[in-house]
């Protein structure tokens, strides 16, 4: 599974910032408009779990979806994307894929 989440820059994100997101998920058999995913966004004090339903769906079938720091405080983020991709061989007719990806550092 690959998650294409916008570019995250190099700078220092300062607390008080709310970032932006675009999620696009590529994984064999899975479709975003069809399939159930959500992301959570964590440090290592807190997290917060953003369901597809709360998320905004573009013109290109992408989702977009905000975080504001304050939520989260300062520290190292992480966006765990979990996806139920449909798979007949797996009981219920899907298997959960998730990715671990690095977003950026929140200083204050």
């Amino acid at each position: 599974m690959a998650d294409n989440v916008s570019e995250i820059v190099e700078r220092p994100i300062y607390l008080g910032t709310e970032l932006k997101f675009s999620l696009n998920i590529e994984a064999e058999g899975f479709d975003m408009l069809e399939d159930d995913f959500k992301v959570i966004i964590k440090n290592m004090q807190k997290s917060e779990v953003i369901d597809k339903g709360e998320m905004i769906l573009t013109q290109d079938n992408k989702f977009l979806f905000t975080l504001h720091t304050e939520t989260l405080g300062t520290g190292d983020y992480y966006l765990t994307t979990v996806a139920q991709v449909p798979d007949a061989d797996f009981d219920g007719g899907y298997r959960q894929e998730v990715q671990k990806t690095f977003l950026c550092k929140v200083t204050s």
